[in-house]
């Protein structure tokens, strides 16, 4: 039987990082259309920085798997 290390637990949870960045991103921009009146720009803005929080995410736990070995 092995054991999982910490690397192996960083690559296995990026998925779920990503999926909630783009979720909260999407629902944030879905809040400020509903507030402002401003459809879709809302919804394309929050997408965006949840794109980019994810991508982010994506790269700091590729650099400190990487940087492990």
């Amino acid at each position: 039987m092995s054991r999982f290390s910490i690397k192996d637990m960083k690559a296995s949870i990026l998925g779920l990082e990503m999926g909630i960045s783009i979720a909260l991103g999407i629902f944030g921009g879905n809040y400020i259309d509903g507030r402002y009146g401003t459809k879709p720009w809302g919804i394309f803005l929050g997408l965006a920085l949840g794109l980019g929080a994810a991508f982010r995410s994506m790269w700091k736990t590729v650099k400190s798997v990487s940087d492990d070995k």
